[in-house]
């Protein structure tokens, strides 16, 4: 497991075997193409329920909602650290 703080504070906790997955590598592909529910897929791949749960709720806003574009925001901070700390 690896700890990661992303710049908005939240602190993850991260397997990073989760990106040896043909099914993330999948869901990437298809969220880069505009799938939506392949970006659901591709956050359910990557964290832990626990994990989720917890970035959701760093990012809710005052509505109760959690924003679409800071999750994406989080999810493209996390891969960066991940390759930062694989070509370290």
């Amino acid at each position: 497991m690896e700890r990661i703080r992303l710049s908005s504070g939240c602190e993850l906790e991260l397997d990073r075997d989760a990106l040896d997955n043909m099914e993330l590598l999948d869901a990437l592909i298809d969220a880069d193409e505009g799938d939506h529910k392949a970006s659901v897929r591709l956050i359910r791949l990557l964290l832990s329920p626990a994990e989720r749960k917890k970035l959701y709720d760093h990012l809710r806003n005052e509505q109760g909602r959690v924003p679409v574009q800071e999750i994406y925001a989080a999810v493209a901070e996390i891969f960066r650290a991940l390759n930062q700390g694989k070509n370290s």
